[in-house]
C-alpha cells in the first residue's frame, strides 16, 4: 500500500513538472513570435525565400542609334532619330535655316542634297565637335516655316512668307533691321513723330506697336519665327483698321523707326552692350550712288573699304559697329541718330570724292571740332597709302558733324575723277592701306583719350 502512494505521488509530480515546463515553452513561444509581429518589415511565412541571382556578363542589352535621319523633299524637312537637344536660328539676309544638334552623328560625316524644284534649295549638313551636327538649309526667297514634333522626329514645312518682299527683317549684318516696303512709320523729317502708338511689357521683352493698316500697304497677318539673338518671332496681326506688330526679344532693345519716300525701316539696337563701339558708315548707297564718274560709282569703293577697316578694327579688339553693309541708302539723320543711341565713341564716314579738274588727286580729312582726331587720322593714311596730302578742313555746316554727340570725321579717300586715283582705289592692295591707316588713325587717338 505504501509502495502504491509513493508512485501516485512520483507521477503526479512528473505531470505537474511536464505541465510546467510546457508553459513556460508556450510563454518564450509566444514572446518570440509577438517580437517578429511587431517589426516593420514583416516576414511572410508562407513564401518560399529567395535566393540570390547574378547576371551574366554576356546579357545583350540594346545598343543607342546615334545616326541622325534625314529626308528631303522640295519644301519639306524631315529629321528623324533628333535629340532633345537642338536649337535653329533662321538667317535672313541670304535665306537660311540653320540647326544645331547634339548628342548625334551622321554617316560620312558630311551631307549635300541640291534640289532643283521647291522652295528648299540646298541642304547640307557635317558634323563638329565630338558629338553634334550642323544642318543648313538654303531656300529660294524669304520663307516662313511650320515645325511639327513627333517623339522623337522634327518635321519642318517651308512656304513663301505672306509678307515676302514686304516686310524683311534683316539680322545677318551687324545693324539689325526691319524693311516695311512703302511703309510710313514716322515723319520723313523727325523719327520721333511717330504714326503709331508703342508698348512694352513689364521685362522690356515684348514691344508691340499698332498702326493704321493703311500705312502698311499689302501686310497681311503672319507669324515670323527667327530665334536669333535678338528676336524670337514677330507676330503682325489685324484689329478692324488697325495692324498690330508684336515684336518678342530675347533681350531689351530700343527699336529706331525712319521713313523715306520709298520705305520705312526700324532699327533694332542693343544699346545696353554698346558703350565704346567704333561707328563706320560707308557713304551714300542704292539709288544714291554719290560722286560717280564713267561708270565709277563713289559707293562701291566707300562700302568695300568700310568692310575691311571694320574688319581690321575687329582684329584689333575694337567692337565696330557697320551702319550698312550692303548697297542700301540709310538717310543723314538716320545713320547719327543710331550712333547717338548707341553712345559710340566715334563716328567715322567714308567718302570719296570728285572734281571738274581731272587732274586733282589726294586726300583729305573734313571735321568740325575734333581737329585732333581729324590730324590723327590724316597723318595716319599718308603714311600707309602715300597719297597726296591734302590736308583738313573745318566746316560747320554739316549735319553728320554738327549732330553727333562723339567725334566725328569725313573722311574725302580720293578722287574717282582722277583715272591713276581711280584706278588705286579699285584695287583691294590700296584698299587695304586705307583700311590700315585709318584704323592707326582710330587706335592712336583712342590711345591718348
Amino acid at each position: 500500500m505504501e509502495k502504491h502512494k509513493k508512485e501516485h505521488k512520483f507521477i503526479i509530480i512528473t505531470i505537474s513538472t511536464l505541465l510546467v515546463l510546457l508553459v513556460v515553452l508556450l510563454g518564450i513561444y509566444l514572446v518570440l513570435d509577438n517580437t517578429v509581429l511587431s517589426s516593420e518589415e514583416p516576414v511572410s511565412h508562407s513564401e518560399t525565400p529567395m535566393k540570390e541571382t547574378t547576371i551574366p556578363t554576356n546579357t545583350i542589352t540594346p545598343v543607342r542609334n546615334d545616326e541622325l535621319l534625314l529626308t528631303i523633299s522640295d519644301n519639306q524637312l524631315i529629321i528623324d532619330n533628333i535629340s532633345p537637344s537642338y536649337s535653329y536660328k533662321v538667317q535672313t539676309d541670304d535665306y537660311k535655316m540653320i540647326i544645331n544638334i547634339s548628342g548625334r552623328t551622321l554617316e560620312g560625316n558630311t551631307l549635300n542634297v541640291i534640289n532643283d524644284e521647291g522652295i528648299i534649295n540646298e541642304v547640307s549638313a557635317s558634323t563638329f565637335g565630338e558629338d553634334s551636327i550642323e544642318i543648313v538649309i538654303s531656300l529660294n526667297n524669304n520663307f516662313n516655316f511650320n515645325e511639327t514634333k513627333n517623339q522623337d522626329s522634327v518635321v519642318l514645312d517651308f512656304y513663301t512668307s505672306i509678307n515676302h518682299e514686304l516686310f524683311t527683317y534683316n539680322n545677318s549684318t551687324i545693324r539689325k533691321y526691319i524693311v516695311i516696303d512703302n511703309g510710313k512709320i514716322c515723319s520723313s523729317v523727325e523719327s520721333t513723330q511717330k504714326y503709331y502708338e508703342e508698348a512694352f511689357s513689364d521685362d522690356g521683352l515684348v514691344y508691340t506697336i499698332t498702326i493704321d493698316s493703311n500705312r502698311l500697304p499689302g501686310i497681311k497677318e503672319e507669324k515670323l519665327l527667327f530665334n536669333d539673338d535678338y528676336l524670337n518671332y514677330i507676330d503682325i496681326r489685324t484689329d478692324g483698321s488697325k495692324t498690330i506688330i508684336e515684336f518678342n526679344a530675347k533681350k531689351p532693345l530700343v527699336y529706331y523707326p525712319n521713313t523715306r519716300d520709298y520705305n520705312a525701316t526700324l532699327t533694332l539696337l542693343d544699346v545696353k552692350n554698346s558703350s565704346g563701339v567704333i561707328i563706320i558708315y560707308a557713304g551714300h548707297g542704292g539709288t544714291d550712288v554719290g560722286a560717280f564718274y564713267e561708270g565709277r560709282y563713289e559707293k562701291d569703293i566707300t562700302l568695300a573699304v568700310a568692310l575691311k577697316t571694320c574688319e581690321e578694327l575687329t582684329k584689333a579688339g575694337y567692337d565696330c559697329f557697320l551702319i550698312r553693309e550692303n548697297d542700301e541708302y540709310v538717310g543723314l539723320n538716320e545713320r547719327v541718330d543710331i550712333a547717338n543711341l548707341l553712345d559710340a565713341s566715334l563716328l567715322i564716314n567714308i567718302h570719296a570724292n570728285s572734281y571738274d579738274d581731272h587732274s586733282v588727286n589726294g586726300l583729305l580729312t573734313i571735321y568740325k571740332d575734333e581737329e585732333e582726331l581729324a590730324r590723327t587720322i590724316q597723318n595716319n593714311l599718308i603714311a600707309t597709302t602715300n597719297a597726296n596730302d591734302m590736308g583738313l578742313i573745318r566746316t560747320t555746316t554739316m549735319l553728320i558733324t554738327n549732330k553727333s554727340l562723339m567725334p566725328a570725321i569725313i573722311l574725302e579717300m580720293g578722287f574717282i575723277t582722277n583715272t591713276e586715283e581711280w584706278n588705286l582705289l579699285a584695287s583691294d592692295e590700296y584698299q587695304d592701306k586705307i583700311a590700315v591707316g585709318l584704323t592707326n588713325g582710330i587706335i592712336d587717338y583712342l590711345a591718348s583719350h
